[in-house]
């Protein structure tokens, strides 16, 4: 076994249990935080209004700021409670403060307030029978997590698949690369346009879901505006920005389908012409040339003491242009000739090192564009 496969399988299984812990904790925040207060909501519909006496009431700075305590008689028994809410306490501090006015007004002029007691459980009571903002908060949060979690786990389940079929095209054809590669070793290459679609969606749920969530925690201070009102709507109008182009991707993708390059020359040979023809939409009638470019570029982790970056190097770059007259149109396609020569001096295609031809035409509406990664392999 390579050492490519093997590090794809190790970063595949590495993925897989990196999205576990965002899985599991969305899943219990949503049950524990979120379903369970909902059900209990539910449940108290039932429940018995009695009146209650308050005994004691302080209002402090606190992380919990409200503190109650109540008395309240149930079939004949008397029971003693601090509880606010059906499920927890905790609230944000202006919920607080508009619950403590109300109690304080009570409390103050000798008033009995009204309590919900579980008759199954009389210890269990609440003075505030709701669903509250941080339960919603709450249900965002796991939603979110649960399913950033679920599809990071995906994504490492199917990298290792993809892993494992490119070790068996590698034991089949260990001498020839290209083989290795689930589209070109069958003579064509397609666009990654469905999974950039769905990388996108998951992005956009993260990207929104975290907004959201920061603006639940910070609604007093966005109210007062300043710096949490800043950062919010920057957030949220970057958002905006993400899903222009995301609409915009799946508007071309419901507009022109999916496409493919058909390798007539596989693999491509430095030194050598490149030659192939891209199968595009039937429909598709250029307002001019076809413009393609093809580039080679470098993508390497440059470490510079315990830092680390990410950089990419193009190491060629070529462009060109195709008449729409020597293109021909069929019943289930329109058959664009590609052809272009390879440096001889240039690397092989690797894990690092890609090969890409990006081919561009101007049409009504939304123009066609799609980018092919392409294989360039020596003689083995």
């Amino acid at each position: 076994m390579g050492k490519a496969v093997l590090s794809e399988k190790g970063g595949s299984i590495f993925l897989t249990f990196f999205g576990v812990p965002f899985f599991v904790i969305g899943i219990l925040v949503l049950y524990f935080m979120a379903l369970s207060p909902y059900l209990t909501l539910k449940d108290s519909a039932s429940w018995p209004e009695l009146n209650a006496e308050i005994l004691d009431l302080k209002y402090t700075e606190k992380i919990q700021p409200l503190i109650v305590k109540y008395s309240y008689v149930y079939e004949g028994q008397s029971y003693v409670s601090s509880s606010l809410y059906l499920d927890t306490d905790f609230v944000f501090f202006e919920s607080q403060n508009d619950a403590f006015m109300d109690l304080k007004e009570a409390f103050d002029g000798g008033h009995k307030v009204s309590v919900f007691v579980n008759p199954k459980n009389p210890q269990q009571s609440a003075l505030f029978r709701e669903f509250k903002d941080y339960d919603f908060m709450m249900a965002v949060f796991g939603g979110v997590f649960a399913t950033v979690g679920f599809c990071i786990m995906l994504g490492g389940v199917l990298m290792y698949r993809s892993a494992s079929r490119k070790e068996q095209f590698k034991n089949q054809n260990p001498d020839e690369p290209w083989m290795w590669h689930k589209y070109w070793r069958q003579g064509f290459s397609k666009p990654e346009r469905k999974a950039n679609l769905i990388a996108g969606f998951v992005f956009l749920c993260f990207w929104y879901g975290m907004t959201g969530i920061l603006a639940l925690v910070l609604n007093k201070e966005l109210l007062d505006g300043g710096v949490a009102f800043h950062a919010v709507s920057g957030m949220a109008g970057l958002g905006l920005l993400f899903i222009y182009f995301y609409i915009k991707s799946i508007l071309k993708f419901r507009k022109y389908g999916q496409s493919f390059l058909e390798i007539l020359s596989l693999p491509g040979r430095p030194g050598k012409e490149f030659k192939g023809q891209i199968h595009a939409p039937f429909f598709l009638h250029p307002e001019g040339d076809i413009y393609f470019s093809v580039d080679c570029k470098h993508h390497y982790t440059e470490e510079s003491g315990d830092s680390r970056r990410s950089k990419t190097e193009v190491l060629y770059e070529d462009k060109f242009s195709v008449d729409p007259d020597k293109a021909r149109s069929l019943q289930e396609a329109y058959i664009i000739p590609v052809s272009f020569n390879i440096p001889k001096d240039k690397p092989d295609s690797s894990d690092s090192i890609i090969w890409t031809l990006n081919v561009y035409a101007y049409t009504t509406g939304l123009g066609w564009s799609e980018t092919y990664k392409v294989p360039v392999y020596g003689c083995t």
